[in-house]
């Protein structure tokens, strides 16, 4: 008797087997699906033969299995039919069995994986509570982010971009489902390439966590590690994130500039909260803000490092930041909630299973799928389009604050104490550790500014600080010489003809790091412009006109998209703006 071990709900292997036309000889076949028979399953598993990996077939008391099963069948086969043929061609040399078959294995995984099958024998994932939630927030996220890309940044819209959405609003839907979640990493990860470059705090801290998920998800597939290698890759790295953001929060603040509570700019967001009156405008008020941020965002960082305050540390900054995103100064909202997805990563799994057991998370997964509550979670995304089309952005703020608490409640009175916590090793140090390395680049990115090599996207968030022009208002970093020199060439815009942008900058006073002004008119050759530059005076300059050596100083266009700089406020002291 020849035996067929198959699974039969893969269409690939299930076709493969039954186009078999196997010589008249063997008479007696039998077909067996390892899904069903799972004492079968068992017993061969005992044996040493992973079914996952390949079929098996058994014939005359000898074993044939993956690449060789494919090949010991193809020798069996009747050529005369065209699958015939076309098997024997292909499969009946046991070098190209070897070849193809794990062309073949992968195509059956992905098969799996597009019907939603799960492997033979699956293992619950430790981490499939953790990715529930981790999920929802970041389908939220994708929403709003499109809203901070269309009505604020005025981003060119790509077919990428109203794709984002669409897959987060599915997403709140469907948190459990892997097929809409890679959907949604593959098109936030074509757009980002498409929006390249961009200068955004928000998009340099959104980048970095999906390029982690995405080489841990390659990973994970590759190496069969499931939903469990795929966190223990990515997880670390989106902490690592969290950290370093905290940590030059509070680095890039320590300037004579934020510390003024004349024109900080916790007074710039201080001013725009919805529930704001003048007498709390007053310095006093201002500099117990001033202060408060840098004394949360260090108990924040140092908190969250510590196992028996990590879990009121998460609390603490999903709170500290929903409370920012109440400022109607600029849309804050999709950051905040950027960085509360960061501070989910710090739950551990079991703590991430005892909210997804609460019956307000269980109301919560109910309710969504209910037509009336679909239709109201969509009006809902229809009412903070509007506010944010109309600019409205504490009214946004606050009702953005409506998804939050929620998960706060389930944290505060759900998650057990005590409970399991990871140690520092597991907290930061990702598997395979090279994903390490992406914590390290981002923070070198945000250490930039202090090289002297670019000050946007260095997570200088609303920080007053100045580093351009031999200006430094940083009080740790006063006397240092930075290592390179792109921030100390300002160029003043005299004049300029074919640039809205060039326009901007000279209407507001504004200088622009000479390195980025070539850049532009490499970018923009059609571009005439006049500026000055150290008492040095250019008049009526295009890309063309520009000297050999002024071209060279510019990189490759690929490296140009990472190097970003914020115009310079020739101001002193230097004030708040969304720009600088």
């Amino acid at each position: 008797m020849l035996k067929i071990y198959y699974d039969a709900e893969c269409p690939f292997c299930k076709n493969f087997v039954q186009y078999q036309k196997l010589k008249k000889n063997i008479s007696d076949i039998l077909l067996i699906d390892i899904r069903t028979d799972l004492k079968t399953q068992s017993k061969l598993e005992l044996l040493g033969y992973n079914l996952n990996e390949g079929m098996l077939v058994e014939h005359l008391g000898c074993f044939y299995y993956g690449a060789d099963a494919i090949h010991y069948l193809a020798k069996l086969s009747d050529s005369k039919s065209k699958f015939g043929k076309i098997n024997s061609l292909i499969f009946s040399s046991r070098s190209r069995s070897n070849i193809i078959y794990p062309i073949l294995k992968f195509g059956r995984k992905i098969t799996l994986f597009i019907l939603n099958k799960n492997n033979l024998n699956p293992t619950y994932p430790a981490y499939k509570d953790l990715h529930t939630i981790f999920s929802f927030f970041l389908g939220i996220f994708l929403i709003l982010h499109f809203g901070v890309y269309n009505f604020q940044f005025e981003k060119t819209l790509y077919l990428s971009t109203y794709l984002i959405p669409i897959s987060g609003l599915i997403l709140l839907f469907r948190p459990r489902d892997l097929r809409v979640f890679v959907f949604a990493l593959v098109v936030s990860s074509i757009d980002a390439i498409l929006q390249m470059p961009a200068s955004s705090n928000h998009t340099i801290l959104k980048n970095f966590l999906l390029l982690s998920m995405i080489l841990a998800g390659i990973i994970s597939f590759y190496f069969r590690t499931g939903l469990d290698g795929f966190y223990k890759g990515f997880s670390p790295v989106g902490r690592g994130l969290l950290l370093c953001m905290y940590f030059f929060g509070v680095f890039h603040k320590i300037n004579t500039d934020f510390l003024n509570p004349e024109i900080s700019c916790t007074r710039s967001l201080w001013e725009q909260m919805p529930f704001y009156t003048s007498f709390m405008g007053h310095n006093f008020f201002i500099n117990i803000g001033i202060y408060s941020t840098l004394i949360i965002e260090t108990i924040l960082l140092i908190c969250l490092l510590i196992p028996k305050t990590r879990l009121y540390s998460i609390i603490l900054g999903i709170l500290f930041h929903s409370f920012l995103a109440l400022s109607g100064y600029a849309i804050y909202a999709p950051f905040s909630t950027l960085t509360i997805v960061l501070h989910l990563l710090f739950l551990h799994p079991t703590q991430a299973t005892s909210i997804i057991n609460s019956p307000q998370w269980l109301n919560i997964s109910y309710k969504i799928n209910q037509p009336f509550y679909a239709s109201c979670l969509l009006i809902y995304i229809g009412l903070l389009g509007f506010l944010a089309y109309n600019h409205s952005y504490s009214q946004f703020g606050l009702l953005w604050l409506i998804t939050i608490i929620p998960l706060l409640y389930c944290i505060l009175i759900k998650v057990k104490i005590p409970h399991q916590e990871y140690n520092i090793q597991e907290l930061l140090i990702s598997k395979p550790k090279i994903f390490t390395i992406l914590s390290l680049l981002f923070f070198l990115n945000c250490s930039t500014p202090y090289l002297g090599l670019k000050t946007a996207q260095s997570m200088n968030m609303f920080a007053n600080l100045q580093l351009e022009g031999g200006r430094n208002n940083h009080l740790i970093m006063k006397n240092y010489e930075f290592p390179y020199g792109y921030l100390n060439d300002v160029a003043i815009i005299e004049n300029s003809e074919g640039s809205t942008y060039l326009n901007y900058v000279k209407n507001n006073n504004l200088g622009i790091v000479y390195y980025h002004l070539l850049d532009h008119l490499e970018r923009n050759r059609n571009i005439k412009v006049s500026f000055s530059i150290k008492n040095v005076n250019y008049n009526d300059i295009t890309y063309a006109q520009l000297s050999p050596i002024q071209k060279d100083t510019l990189h490759p266009r690929w490296i140009r998209t990472l190097f970003h700089f914020n115009l310079v406020d020739l101001q002193r002291p230097k004030r708040c703006a969304l720009d600088r």
